[in-house]
């Protein structure tokens, strides 16, 4: 019998732990966005700056 309750707990326990992950992201997910577009941004700027050896967006837009 405890053999058995055992995988109920553990399956249990994941599905509760998941549920709450995916309630914290619904909670946070704009500053998660707004982070990831800040580290999108950052790493074309740095691309573009190993090309063009400029910051200037005048130079490297045309």
């Amino acid at each position: 019998m405890k053999n058995l309750l055992l995988p109920f707990f553990f399956i249990t326990s994941l599905s509760f732990s998941q549920s709450a992950k995916e309630e914290l992201f619904r909670q946070d997910v704009a500053a998660l966005v707004e982070e990831m577009e800040f580290m999108y941004g950052y790493d074309q700027l740095l691309r573009e700056y190993l090309i063009y050896k400029s910051f200037n967006k005048s130079e490297t837009d045309s």
